[in-house]
């Protein structure tokens, strides 16, 4: 059975964070009720994934303009 999964992504070889993994049949697509839960199920996942990548990678500091 198809699946979805949203992982954070891991760029030095760690151990990728799962935050959403949902198994999927194409004909749930079918009903408009299950999808638009889908769909907020996975922008959920997303920005969980996005804030804990945030807290992991260290901020840059923004270009400084050429004078």
């Amino acid at each position: 059975m198809p699946s979805i999964m949203v992982v954070t992504h891991t760029a030095n070889g760690g151990d990728a964070e799962v935050f959403l993994a949902e198994r999927l049949m194409t004909v749930q697509l079918d009903d408009a009720h299950y999808a638009a839960q889908l769909v907020e199920r996975l922008k959920w996942a997303g920005e969980d994934a996005e804030r804990k990548t945030a807290i992991r990678q260290p901020q840059m500091a923004p270009p400084r303009p050429n004078p």
